[in-house]
């Protein structure tokens, strides 16, 4: 009903069951913390019955950019089929969402952009940027210390699923953007300024143009990428977003976004919004057959921590997805059993824009498509964009 006052109609959609069966907790937490929890108790609505509830939680700070309501409905006692206290139902619903306001990269140092030949050098604070004439990112260091194991570069594939390879996803019908970012043709580059922006085409995707360009102020670097997929016939692509390697010691993973477990545009419902914590090795699931899986959805923090204390951190504006792979991008398409995988020194880092979602009505033809709506747009007049801070 009202959100932000905390005032919510409780219906019991089950036919036959009082929602007396269970027991209801909740929480209110602002950008992933909780702020005020409670029960509701047994309520005693009938099948089909509803109730208003009216809750209480402290007035949200300055600066917090969402702030979710969070309602889990548990068994009361044991039953056939599970267990006292197993979750039977939950739900989760956005107060507001402020998140969506993105304030510009500012700083004391705004960091001269120097052309050291084949890349650009850039030194701003404790971090030192070399970007390449092709727009990749090549180091990262801060204090020293390399934070990148391979370049920041344009990616537009991915693994595909079982759904995905059944009904064509990982043939002829997604070629042209298979290839497409390494392909790309720098079309123009401005520097200076604290700034270097490229333009792109992709001819691989047919008139596919982007642009993508990096900011830098004090320690931070703002990555800002631009797509327009176009041309006839073009099909969409499997993801539009940048990935890169990072070393295997920043292996503690805390996001603010939605988790535990993973999330697709077509399988997200479940995956709360919040602040976890975890594994790096606990992100990927080891398939039997190896393919596309872990992807985070709606992220606006992310930190990859070293037990050194070093951190990278990375910010969205105000959003990305994420993945963490123990593997490249050719292992966990070529190989089909994760035994095979190379000891690696690093992990495959992917920050989206999005992904198609992984479908799943079947697992040939059409039927093991995505939806329209859970597909990136693609034709004339698209574009997609996204943008993030490295620090």
């Amino acid at each position: 009903v009202d959100a932000e006052k905390g005032v919510f109609d409780v219906t019991n959609r089950a036919f036959f069951t009082s929602l007396a069966a269970f027991d209801c907790g909740w929480t209110c937490e602002d950008d992933g913390k909780v702020v005020a929890s409670g029960s509701l108790g047994r309520l005693d609505v009938p099948p089909q019955g509803g109730r208003r509830v009216a809750l209480k939680a402290p007035p949200a700070k300055k600066g917090v950019g969402m702030r979710t309501w969070n309602f889990s409905f548990m068994a009361a006692a044991k039953t056939p089929f599970c267990g006292k206290g197993w979750e039977m139902a939950r739900d989760q619903i956005v107060a507001f969402d402020k998140s969506a306001a993105v304030s510009p990269l500012v700083g004391k140092n705004v960091p001269a952009v120097k052309d050291a030949g084949d890349a650009f050098s850039v030194s701003s604070g404790t971090a030192e940027w070399m970007v390449s004439k092709n727009g990749a990112l090549l180091s990262w260091k801060v204090s020293g210390k390399e934070r990148l194991a391979a370049p920041l570069e344009p990616s537009f594939w991915r693994a595909p699923t079982s759904n995905g390879a059944g009904s064509g996803l990982s043939g002829k019908q997604r070629k042209p953007w298979r290839e497409a970012a390494a392909h790309r043709k720098v079309t123009d580059v401005k520097s200076g300024n604290g700034r270097i922006e490229f333009g792109f085409a992709f001819p691989d995707a047919k008139d596919t143009t982007g642009r993508l360009a990096y900011s830098f102020a004090d320690d931070a670097c703002r990555v800002e990428f631009e797509l327009s997929p176009a041309g006839k016939d073009l099909v969409d692509a499997p993801r539009f977003g940048l990935t890169c390697q990072v070393p295997r010691a920043y292996d503690r993973v805390t996001w603010l976004g939605r988790g535990p477990h993973e999330s697709y545009s077509d399988r997200k419902a479940a995956a709360f919004y919040g602040r976890y914590t975890a594994a790096a090795d606990d992100l990927f699931f080891a398939y039997a057959a190896p393919q596309e899986n872990g992807n985070r959805m709606d992220v606006r923090e992310l930190e990859l921590a070293a037990k050194d204390g070093d951190a990278i951190r990375v910010k969205g504006c105000p959003k990305f997805d994420f993945s963490l792979q123990p593997c490249t991008l050719e292992e966990l398409e070529n190989n089909w059993n994760p035994h095979y995988f190379k000891p690696d020194e690093a992990r495959t880092l992917d920050l989206d824009f999005g992904q198609s979602g992984v479908a799943g009505e079947a697992s040939w033809g059409n039927a093991g498509m995505p939806w329209p709506a859970y597909r990136l747009p693609v034709g004339e007049g698209t574009v997609l964009k996204y943008a993030f801070e490295l620090r």
